[in-house]
């Protein structure tokens, strides 16, 4: 009996070592086989499985070194390594074909996701700036959807599930996505579950980014990037959804901080806009909400910077600001809105020197379609807004004068304000801009004078693509007018004039960039003859009659005017019986003209040969009506 006894005991010692040896001896074996990974990589083309070393000591306790998982669909690769695992396995699952753990940690973990260059689907990122994912060619040759032709899902009980719950991963050093590439240290903590081929459910996940920095390329986007993401998915079959809308069925939070170096990621979303260019650097503080793939309202991002530049057309405003990007709901649904307010601004020319106005509260926001993780940003409209800016050297408009029309400007000051309004995709609107001078000085055809301008520049039609502007109902006004010095010119004290573009379009850049018709009222038209022929004894009697018409001579104008050319096609100006007309060309210092005054039934005529005028009495009218521009007059 005593000896049945010990019997039982030493069996029922040495039944569970003899268990745990064969554990040890099968488990380690199987391990080391590689049986595992040939099983998950069945198809090694589209998903491949891999580790350097894996070993148990406790039953279902393995441990892992070295694990690296690599796979594709028709529009994505991806890879994800880790150094050191180690988890909990429900060893009887496996014969089921389910790969069931729990308690997953570890540390070392990095995640690469690349569009594939020939996908469905493309991207537009940079090829040079996507990932390399080890062990696949960008594009894959050959493709694995001509391998392995397509076929229906295996049935679910041939199916090997991947279940992994209480992951807890130090150590997070790189996630790689298309161009953005996140380095640094951080933890990720969650749950999936993936049947191949079938069905893959994030559970809730967790990233935290202790410190690291966001980089595009070599470039810096956000240095010093820290804080959290969460998130979790519905199901979804993985490759049926792979690439883009595979964000559909994602919902995450993230809060996140750093110092942004630059904005120059949204190049490529805002260039088409008129070469809308926005940079800014400086901290940023992000709270992105994702709902089903798209930003939801309440999304933010803010960036407080000493340096923001905004430039759109010719024109660039730098000073210190603020840049903020939001996510409102609108209608029943979201839409993004890119807001730059800039404090305090300076206002340069490209191909300037130097600044030529200073302003204070500059406003730019552009307003997006829906966006989404894929696409955050698609512009759809377009606001500008300059309540006041300082124009302390008049002389600036100086470079919007044609070259040698005899016109140039020599002093004075001015305000600025103007507006801007304009919409996807054709990029048409609306702009407004008031420009008013004070003690504004300009020699005209050899005559100074000094006055107030008042200029109301309507567009009531634009096109940034085309760099097209309607200038109809155009106002602009000359006040107090007067003689700076004694001139064989004379101009009545307090002279004016106030003209409306009837028609006009202005081409910035083009050789002729402004052609224009418009309709005026001026007090007389003593200094147009006067200017055509200072100093003209016949003429005398005329400017004298001219001058006494001081209310309601109305005048008439055609012409336009390009790089180094300006020309008048009709000049009309009526006043009772007076009637003045003309027409003038000007180029390189060159000037051609012909005018004919009336008055009654008296008709004078004078021809402008740059410095040369010739007095025409015989048959005037004749004379002006077949004047024609020679053919070695200025082009």
């Amino acid at each position: 009996m005593r000896r049945r006894g010990r019997v039982l005991v030493a069996g029922s010692i040495l039944a569970p070592v003899a268990l745990y040896a064969f554990y040890l001896a099968a488990a380690n074996a199987y391990l080391r086989s590689g049986s595992l990974q040939r099983a998950l990589s069945r198809r090694p083309e589209v998903a491949r499985l891999e580790y350097a070393e894996a070993w148990t000591v406790f039953p279902g306790r393995v441990h892992v070194r070295g694990f690296r998982l690599a796979g594709e669909t028709r529009n994505t690769q991806w890879w994800l390594a880790i150094d050191r695992a180690t988890l909990d396995v429900a060893v009887p699952r496996l014969l089921l074909r389910q790969f069931v753990a729990s308690d997953v940690t570890g540390g070392g973990v990095a995640l690469r996701v690349a569009r594939r260059a020939d996908a469905v689907i493309p991207w537009s990122t940079d090829p040079r700036l996507r990932p390399a994912i080890p062990g696949l060619a960008n594009p894959p040759r050959p493709p694995p959807e001509r391998i392995y032709p397509r076929s229906a899902p295996p049935l679910r009980a041939k199916t090997w599930r991947v279940r992994l719950s209480g992951i807890d991963m130090a150590g997070l050093r790189e996630v790689w996505i298309e161009s953005m590439r996140w380095s640094g240290d951080g933890r990720l903590a969650g749950q999936f579950d993936l049947l191949i081929r079938r069905r893959l459910t994030i559970g809730a996940s967790r990233i935290e980014l202790a410190r690291g920095d966001l980089r595009q390329g070599a470039a810096v986007v956000v240095a010093g990037l820290h804080g959290a993401l969460a998130g979790s998915s519905e199901p979804f079959d993985p490759v049926a959804d792979a690439g883009r809308p595979a964000f559909h069925h994602l919902d995450a939070r993230a809060r996140l901080s750093g110092r942004l170096a630059g904005l120059s990621f949204l190049a490529a979303l805002l260039r088409p806009v008129a070469g809308l260019d926005v940079q800014a650097a400086g901290p940023l503080d992000l709270d992105l909400r994702l709902a089903r793939g798209r930003f939801a309202p309440g999304t933010r991002g803010e960036v407080r910077a000493e340096n923001v530049r905004v430039g759109i057309l010719d024109y660039v405003a730098t000073g210190s600001g603020r840049v903020d990007y939001r996510v409102l709901a609108e209608h029943r649904r979201a839409a993004g809105t890119l807001a730059v307010a800039v404090e305090r601004f300076a206002l340069e020319r490209q191909g300037s020197r130097g600044y030529y106005a200073r302003g204070r509260d500059l406003f730019l926001t552009a307003r997006s379609a829906p966006p989404g993780i894929d696409q955050p940003f698609t512009p759809a409209s377009l606001d500008v807004a300059m309540p006041a800016a300082e124009v302390p050297d008049f002389t600036f408009y100086n470079a919007y004068l044609p070259r040698g029309a005899g016109v140039a400007l020599r002093g004075g000051h001015a305000r600025l304000q103007g507006s801007l309004h304009a919409e996807a995709p054709a990029w048409t609107g609306h702009a407004e801009l008031r420009l008013t001078g004070d003690d504004v000085v300009a020699d005209v055809l050899g005559a100074r004078v000094r006055g107030r301008l008042a200029l109301h520049t309507r567009v009531p039609r634009l096109d940034l693509a085309r760099r097209r502007f309607d200038l109809a109902g155009t106002e602009v006004a000359l006040s107090e007018v007067s003689l700076v010095a004694a001139s064989a010119v004379r101009v009545a004290p307090g002279w004016w004039a106030r003209a409306r573009i009837e028609r006009g379009e202005l081409a910035p850049g083009r050789p002729v960039f402004l052609v224009a018709t418009a309709g005026a009222t001026i007090r007389d038209a003593g200094p147009i003859v006067a200017v055509m022929a200072p100093g003209s004894r016949p003429l005398a009697w005329l400017e004298r009659r001219l001058g006494e018409r001081s209310e309601g001579v109305r005048a008439e104008v055609a012409g336009r005017a390009g790089q180094s050319l300006a020309e008048v096609d009709r000049l009309d100006v009526q006043g009772g019986p007076l009637a003045v007309q003309g027409r003038l060309r000007s180029s390189g210092g060159r000037r051609r003209g012909a005018l004919l005054a009336t008055y009654g039934k008296l008709a004078l005529g004078l021809e402008l040969r740059d410095e040369t005028r010739t007095l025409r009495l015989w048959r005037a009218r004749d004379w002006f009506a077949g004047y024609r521009f020679q053919s070695d007059d200025p082009p």
